[in-house]
């Protein structure tokens, strides 16, 4: 399970994790702050996410956070 933990833009933010073409990234749940994810290779996953959303300009100034469970 990947899990980020994000106050801003949560849906934009499952909207670009999801879009990822490799390696494909499939939104489960949100609860409060916490947005679930899973993949078939989570780790890799996390970070392919976590340099996607650092590199986009509309998440420069969101704090979030990404880790597997």
């Amino acid at each position: 399970m990947i899990i980020i933990n994000a106050a801003m833009l949560q849906d934009k933010l499952i909207e670009t994790v999801t879009s990822i073409p490799e390696p494909k990234i499939t939104f489960v749940a949100k609860k409060g702050m916490e947005m679930q994810f899973t993949s078939d290779d989570e780790e890799a996953a996390a970070a392919v996410a976590k340099k996607t959303l650092k590199a986009m300009p509309e998440f420069k100034t969101v704090y979030f956070q990404i880790h597997v469970k």
